[in-house]
């Protein structure tokens, strides 16, 4: 919607960070503009409204937020955003860029050509208007795990972050379910998801570097690498946990979606409702742990299993890719996105076919012949952007030194040794400079699609 992240890694060239730089600033704007104008307006709303799909939304926007209050939200910031040409310019405005984000994507999601008669109109109000047979809820990423997975907080936590906010969206699924009771016999079943355990989202990274340190080598600590370190992020975002502190993170959430999951059936059950069923996706995605695993990771020829590049094995790893000439450019990971927390093409299919088997229960009519995992159509994994390993590897560089670290990981920190003596932060040169500007400004972009 305001800037298409993929492609700005296409873009990258190293010779001119600064004048790239300034184009996505300015594409953003002009993105910005047009949304908030109306530009995108569409004749068929109906359309639009089978996927209630909205950025970065927590419980409360599904409930509690209208159409009106996301553009009167846009506005605000739109004002903010006018002779914004740099990300300097960018910096010293007063611009939320996620909340503009956030309300740009919910009034065009809400009300796509601006009714008078939908400004009131909330996502559970969508879904009441269009009594949906079955229902698929997927909320609560949002409520704390980003801050521990991509921001690491909880190496460092404060009261109000990660799983300590995480902990408080049982409760607000409760107030979600007194909602949802009372939908329409049209609607027979709702499905509700639970959130990934930390140790599987491909982000949260062991440290191993493919080729120099062989993570089969490392001493594991009942089943947990003993170091992890937040592979992407902001460039004053570097943190690491130790596999006592990402087993305890795994054992938290457990315990968090297990509350939810109380939580909600003890409003359906009072109301003698049997529509709620829940769709372990930290169980789901624990069957494809192939990060800590190596028979989970998925090859051609594993049942169900239709690759493109039979030759390739896909797993939960942290996406990498080879920068020649002469070889398949593609090193690991696959199942996450660029960000490392959003599936991939790929792993959308993992999910949908464990969502549909999960559903079959419920619903015997589905068929689960064609629910194949395949890359076919995958841009991101057919087509690489090897660009995109050269400047995380810079910035990775550049968010070590910044804490203190050395530039790239030994054996003996990978394995849980004593940690590298603190050192001085080199001076960077004017192409470091600018590669870390750029690091930081795709590190801002992807907190506000993951936030």
């Amino acid at each position: 919607m305001l800037i298409d992240i993929e492609q700005a890694l296409r873009d990258i060239s190293l010779g001119d960070l600064i004048g790239r730089l300034r184009g996505q600033i300015r594409a953003l704007v002009a993105n910005a503009g047009r949304w908030g104008d109306g530009q995108h307006i569409v004749d068929a709303p109906d359309a639009a409204w089978d996927n209630v799909s909205q950025a970065g939304a927590e419980v409360t926007d599904l409930i509690d937020r209208d159409w009106a209050f996301w553009n009167d939200l846009a506005k605000d910031n739109l004002k903010k955003l006018k002779g914004v040409d740099s990300l300097e310019d960018l910096t010293k405005s007063d611009v939320n860029v996620i909340d503009l984000h956030m309300a740009l994507n919910a009034k065009f999601l809400l009300n796509p050509n601006e009714r008078s008669e939908l400004k009131k109109m909330r996502p559970i109000d969508l879904v009441a208007l269009r009594k949906p047979k079955h229902l698929l809820i997927n909320i609560g990423a949002n409520h704390g795990l980003i801050d521990v997975t991509l921001r690491g907080l909880e190496a460092d936590p404060k009261p109000d972050e990660g799983l300590r906010r995480l902990a408080a969206w049982p409760a607000e699924m409760r107030r979600l379910a007194e909602m949802l009771v009372e939908l329409g016999p049209e609607t027979e079943t709702i499905h509700i998801n639970t959130v990934p355990l930390p140790s599987t989202v491909p982000n949260q990274s062991p440290l191993y570097r493919p080729g120099f340190i062989d993570p089969g080598k490392l001493e594991k600590v009942d089943g947990y690498f003993p170091v992890y370190d937040n592979r992407i992020g902001g460039t004053g975002d570097y943190t690491q946990y130790s596999a006592a502190k990402m087993k305890q993170l795994d054992r938290d959430v457990r315990k968090i979606n297990n509350q939810m999951i109380a939580e909600v059936k003890a409003v359906f059950d009072a109301a003698g409702d049997t529509r709620a069923k829940f769709f372990r996706l930290d169980k789901a995605l624990k069957r494809y742990d192939g990060k800590h695993e190596d028979e989970r990771t998925i090859y051609e020829g594993d049942a169900g299993v239709r690759l493109e590049r039979t030759n390739r094995g896909y797993s939960n790893r942290a996406i990498d890719f080879k920068n020649s000439i002469l070889f398949d450019d593609f090193a690991e990971g696959g199942l996450g996105s660029l960000d490392n927390h959003h599936p991939s093409g790929l792993g959308y299919s993992v999910l949908t076919r464990e969502l549909l088997r999960e559903m079959k229960k419920s619903i015997p009519d589905i068929k689960l012949n064609r629910a194949m995992i395949s890359e076919q159509g995958d841009r991101m994994l057919l087509d690489e952007p090897v660009e995109f390993t050269k400047l995380i590897s810079i910035l990775y560089t550049v968010r070590r030194q910044k804490k203190g670290f050395h530039e790239v990981p030994d054996f003996d920190e990978a394995n849980g040794g004593d940690l590298p003596p603190k050192q001085r932060v080199k001076r960077l040169g004017a192409k470091d400079a600018d590669v870390a500007r750029f690091g930081e400004m795709i590190g801002r972009l992807l907190r506000t699609g993951l936030d």
